[in-house]
């Protein structure tokens, strides 16, 4: 057995090999998280058997992590150790394996490495036997394969199969499981292990299942388990965007993020006889109000080009549609356009024809849709995307994709995955519950910033609409909360410019809400599963953001994040009646002078939640 730790000893892990197969565990200050569970990977043809460690390597590593967007702004340096172990099978084919360990103090990575050598030409890997085994069925959170939450669960008894997902240890650790690093493989997912498959002292756990079919050499995707006290250790890691490889370009001035209109969720709405349509007089006023109002983008979504399998040229506007003069309108007033590509369109037609047009139209990017059709090969095909767009200056977001792995770090002009429950999606999708929305932070958050629909006001008549099957299931308060307190860089506004002017002290909070590329992030309170309250600071001013389950609650707030100047504050509260089923659209603002370690208390409804604009007075 040996035994590797992280730079200060917060973490344990014992790597194991006993009669050829490979398990390890893991503590935390002495306290057992992993317990034994297989490592290995299952070949089409065979197993790795009997295998022997006949090297290992430990080195000591301080690197600098500094994100182009997102919850900080610092520079921060992590440093870590990392133990290569080699292994090499004792029967005729006498094949090596290596697995890599990387040990932080908030939690530890390892990957599958396979080198050319002699018997090993050709590798088909059906699935890993990687475990994750607890010593209780602990409670945890989780989500679907493109992002729909499904709600708490026990290890045993889950609803969900994708990574990531959380698991509650207790009041005070908490473990997220995720991949990093995943270009070349598939999206890994769990499947929870039968009794008879668990190892000694196991209770319940995972085992990855993942298929990866290429030519040697491999490095598989990171294994990531964080492992973080509270939820405040939770929000902070940023172990799986850290793990994967540094951008080769450096400059990033050009990368934007921040709110966008969007064509899709108003098609046929009809105001003092105007008719919302995907068309140019319509774009007009998107881009117009956008450039009145500080929202940087507007997005011309699915439907701009009346696409089907059997048209010859897909990027052939609707007949109403004047690419051209929407291109100029947009530069005139400093908006950038995003354009809807459907993934099909990206593998069967001329993408490259397709990139000069969006060029030719001067775009800010793309949102590239149903990347997760695909299959095995989806994560290398996204990142293939990402990249080509990288090269000619566009913003990249994904639409029912695979699980986001961090790559934003690799490819900075990656700002957002609509890797979640979307409001006023489609017949068949899920609705994430009020419950639900508090899980989103640790768990889909945690895999990269994510694109969620929000500032619905016109919440009366939104089943009303043609491309919007679901009413809403928030409160107007909590709408403004989740802005803030889900990890979001690209934001899609879900509403009418006459139905945002029809109430200017909602609006009020859209044209000050900054740029989400964040200086600094607190966790303030919160449990998943009942309510979360998350602070972000711009500058010298600070967003609180919250969002509550079922249950109308009272909160106090307390501000000792703040620096000891007077500030005044607007809130966005529910008001009395609201109620996300009865009463969506309550929402009424007051103000308020505070100063650090003030105590503001908050009440929040069904559903509801607040935020606070915090300005120094």
């Amino acid at each position: 057995m040996s035994i590797i730790t992280s730079p200060k000893g917060s973490l344990t892990c014992n790597f194991i090999v006993e009669n050829g197969v490979i398990y390890y565990t893991v503590a935390r200050h002495g306290r057992t998280i992993i317990v034994k569970s297989i490592l290995g990977l299952e070949l089409a043809r065979d197993r790795f058997i009997n295998l022997t460690v006949i090297d290992e390597k430990t080195t000591s590593r301080r690197e600098s992590f500094k994100r182009t967007f997102g919850a900080s702004s610092l520079t921060e340096e992590h440093a870590y150790t990392e133990t290569i172990f080699t292994l090499k099978e004792s029967s005729v084919l006498t094949r090596e394996m290596q697995i890599v360990f990387r040990m932080y103090e908030d939690g530890i990575a390892f990957r599958y490495r396979l080198k050319c050598q002699r018997n090993f030409e050709i590798l088909n890997i059906i699935s890993e036997c990687t475990q994750f085994n607890f010593d209780a069925n602990y409670k945890c959170w989780g989500c679907d394969i493109d992002g729909t939450n499904k709600g708490a669960g026990t290890i045993q008894k889950c609803k969900f199969k994708h990574t990531p997902f959380t698991i509650e240890m207790g009041s005070d650790i908490f473990v997220t499981i995720h991949e990093s690093d995943d270009v070349g493989s598939c999206a890994g997912f769990m499947s929870p292990l039968q009794k008879n498959m668990l190892p000694d002292q196991a209770v319940a756990g995972f085992n990855m299942n993942s298929v990866c079919v290429k030519e040697l050499p491999l490095d598989s995707p990171w294994r990531v388990i964080i492992i973080a006290k509270g939820l405040a250790g939770l929000l902070k890691s940023s172990l799986i965007e850290e793990l994967n490889p540094p951008a080769l370009d450096e400059d990033t001035d050009w990368i934007r993020t921040g709110l966008s209109m969007s064509t899709i969720y108003n098609t046929d709405c009809i105001y003092n006889d105007f008719q919302y349509q995907i068309n140019t007089d319509s774009v007009f006023r998107y881009i117009d109000f956008a450039a009145d109002n500080n929202i940087p983008f507007v997005t011309i979504d699915a439907g701009w080009n009346n696409f089907n399998k059997d048209t010859i040229n897909p990027g052939v506007p609707l007949a109403g549609l004047n690419m051209q003069e929407v291109s100029y309108h947009a530069i005139e007033k400093g908006i950038g356009i995003f354009i809807f590509l459907d993934d099909y369109i990206l593998k069967n037609y001329d993408f490259e024809g397709m990139i000069a047009l969006i060029k030719y139209w001067n775009c800010a990017g793309i949102k590239h849709g149903y990347c997760r059709s695909v299959g095995q090969g989806a994560p290398k095909h996204l990142d293939t995307i990402a990249s080509i767009c990288a090269q000619n200056d566009l913003l990249y977001v994904g639409y029912k994709t695979v699980s986001p792995w961090g790559l934003n770090r690799t490819h900075p002009n990656v700002i957002g995955f609509q890797f979640c429950n979307f409001q006023l999606e489609g017949k068949r999708s899920k609705y994430a519950t009020p419950k639900m929305l508090t899980a989103l932070p640790f768990t889909n958050c945690l895999a990269g910033p994510i694109d969620r629909g929000y500032g619905l006001f016109d919440t009366e008549n939104v089943g009303k609409r043609k491309n919007s099957f679901r009413n809403c299931r928030c409160t107007i308060a909590s709408q403004f909360g989740q802005m803030i307190s889900i990890n979001s860089s690209f934001m899609t506004l879900l509403d009418t410019p006459n139905s945002y002017n029809a109430k200017p002290n909602l609006l009020q909070f859209i044209k000050d809400f900054p740029n989400p590329a964040w200086d600094e992030t607190v966790f303030v309170d919160g449990k998943i599963g009942e309510y979360v309250v998350i602070a972000r600071r711009k500058g010298k001013d600070w967003f609180v953001g919250a969002i509550n389950n079922e249950k109308e609650r009272t909160i106090n707030v307390n501000l000792d994040f703040l620096q000891n100047d007077d500030y005044d504050v607007e809130m966005y509260i529910d008001g009395d009646l609201a109620h996300y089923k009865k009463n969506p659209g309550d929402c009424v603002t007051k103000f308020k002078s505070v100063t650090w370690g003030s105590i503001v208390n908050i009440k929040m409804k069904p559903g509801g939640g607040f935020a606070l604009v915090v300005k120094p007075n």
